[in-house]
């Protein structure tokens, strides 16, 4: 084979050589071509069949080049709406920030998965949805994948439910608050300053209604630009409160310009600056107490169904702590007054016993002077007639001194007689004064003046250090002569001989203070700090009864003029003290 015929054949075979070769390309082109088609049909009928929103957009500038139903079902947006377009000129963000942070985390990895992403809805509405992005290369351009499922029901479902837990717990937490309370303005006051920070208002207030029909604002926590309410009287008609409470528990009005410019209401909260209003009934035993009531001043506020149910809860709540506490003070009113009742019943009881422990010791009193000093003076005077009476004294004269001692005997025994009879009648009716205004002096002098015999008889000694400019006393003047007259007396008949008493005296505020001091032998402390008392249980002394008898009765005398009279040691001997009222 010629050379000739050589190229010739290896041109042959080269062009045979490559119609195969581009036979073969041509089929792996159209099998490249079939199989691409093929996937993406089944990409776009995935993607156009997914419940999720999915959309492809370039990396550079963010514009969509695919999107399917679900994304115009989600957002609004048709498909050629949103075509050629970026998600910021769509203005889907709800937070434009969110995009920057998101396009960094793809920088550093890559990819996101199941971030919860919030966007905006064409007419506006916030959208919640789980979010996962990657970038891939789409004919040989970086795109964006991305895959956004809807979970705005669940997130307002959770939002829904944290708000029940917050209401809830606001309100068990408001109710210990209200429940620590028994003082009916304790639970008010504290109820308002709660519902105040748990709903944010710029007023809180109780409207109570009144029996009478009149209304009072009881209760109110406030803010500093919130005018103040506490007080006041509402010009509101209580018949309408009652019949619009009547009609439902939780009122509400979000915008007050909106009533009716002839509605009392609308004038009164506008006074105070209010623009939204919202109040709960108070019922106790289903009769309206008053009303909890919050304010809104500084704009209109359109109030949440959870926040009108958890004015409602917590005016239910309040209504209970009301009633314990009505409850509770009753309570209190009745204990005191059983208290009250006791107490006077045994103040009455403890009066009943001490009159009749009075008596009985007067009737002993009686008993023992009747017994022992009129017995023993009537046995003298029996003993010396039996004497005289003797076989061998017939006709026997009386000695002088015998009719003396009886006499005297006599005297002693009327005298007793006389003052047991004055003590019953005082103990019995009291004593009837006649006070006049009488100088200290003149009262003294008569007694010193009576006893003068018995003063020289037991070499006794009166001295009265009495200042002239003394004022005068207030007194009835027989009355007060029979208490020193007992008490000089006393004093020298129960002392040796040669006595000496000193009477002193001086004013102290309304009343002249008396001061009947010997130098004798004293009393012991037992028998002095019982000495104007009427008893039987002291030790037997001499004279007993006449002491007993006679301080008994000047204690009585002393006490009927509003004074005092007390028994103090002396240095040595005995000191009777006395305090009288003085003349106005």
């Amino acid at each position: 084979m010629n050379s000739v015929d050589l190229s010739l054949w290896y041109g042959v075979t080269g062009l045979a050589l490559l119609a195969i070769f581009l036979t073969v390309f041509v089929a792996r082109q159209r099998q490249m071509q079939s199989a691409l088609r093929l996937s993406e049909e089944k990409f776009s009928k995935a993607v156009g069949f997914s419940p999720d929103a999915v959309t492809l957009s370039h990396v550079s500038d963010g514009r969509f080049i695919e999107v399917n139903d679900s994304f115009s079902s989600l957002t609004g947006y048709s498909r050629q709406e949103a075509l050629g377009r970026t998600s910021i000129e769509l203005g889907l963000w709800d937070d434009p920030g969110d995009r920057q942070a998101l396009l960094q985390r793809l920088q550093n990895s890559g990819s996101v998965r199941n971030q919860e992403m919030a966007f905006r809805h064409k007419d506006g509405q916030r959208l919640y949805t789980l979010l996962s992005t990657a970038v891939f290369q789409l004919d040989r351009q970086p795109c964006l994948l991305t895959v956004a499922r809807d979970i705005t029901e669940w997130k307002q479902a959770q939002t829904r439910l944290q708000r029940l837990a917050e209401r809830d717990r606001l309100i068990a937490e408001t109710a210990m608050r209200i429940h620590r309370y028994f003082d009916l303005d304790d639970i008010l006051n504290v109820t308002v300053t709660e519902v105040r920070q748990v709903l944010n208002v710029d007023r809180a207030f109780i409207h109570q209604i009144h029996q009478d029909n009149t209304s009072t604002i009881v209760a109110e926590a406030r803010s500093e630009t919130a005018a103040s309410l506490l007080g006041q009287e509402a010009e509101i008609p209580t018949q309408g409160i009652r019949a619009r409470m009547e009609q439902s528990s939780v009122v509400q009005v979000d915008d007050v310009s909106a009533i009716d410019s002839d509605c009392p209401y609308r004038n009164f909260v506008q006074r105070y600056g209010t623009q939204a209003a919202m109040g709960a009934a108070i019922l106790i035993d289903n009769a309206l107490f008053g009303v909890l009531v919050v304010h809104q001043c500084h704009r209109p506020r359109p109030w949440l169904a959870h926040e009108s149910k958890l004015l409602a809860q917590v005016s239910t709540q309040m209504a209970i702590a009301i009633k314990q506490a009505i409850l509770q003070q009753k309570l209190i009113d009745v204990n005191l007054t059983l208290e009250q009742q006791v107490g006077e019943r045994t103040a009455q009881l403890k009066q009943r016993m001490q009159e009749l422990q009075e008596r009985n010791q007067l009737l002993d009193f009686f008993l023992h002077a009747v017994s022992h000093d009129l017995r023993t003076s009537a046995l003298g005077s029996l003993m010396t007639l039996q004497s005289l009476a003797s076989p061998d004294k017939e006709g026997a004269t009386i000695p002088s001194s015998v009719l003396r001692r009886m006499r005297q005997g006599a005297e002693q025994q009327l005298q007793k007689l006389e003052s047991l009879q004055d003590i019953y009648k005082a103990k019995a009716v009291g004593l009837e004064l006649m006070p006049t205004a009488m100088a200290l002096v003149n009262l003294v002098s008569p007694v010193v003046d009576e006893l003068t015999p018995l003063i020289i008889k037991n070499q006794a000694q009166i001295i009265l250090q009495l200042p002239e400019d003394l004022p005068s006393l207030w007194v009835d003047a027989a009355y007060i002569r029979q208490v020193f007259y007992q008490l000089i007396l006393n004093a020298i008949l129960h002392n040796a001989p040669e006595i000496k008493i000193t009477i002193t005296a001086w004013p102290q505020g309304d009343r002249l203070y008396c001061r009947v001091e010997d130098n004798g032998c004293g009393i012991s402390p037992a028998l002095r700090d019982r000495l104007f008392e009427l008893c039987t249980d002291r030790p037997k002394v001499h004279h007993y009864g006449r002491i007993c008898l006679g301080l008994y009765r000047c204690r009585q005398i002393v006490e009927a003029h509003q004074g005092a009279i007390t028994a103090h040691a002396a240095e040595p001997g005995t000191a009777i003290e006395l305090a009288l009222p003085l003349a106005q």
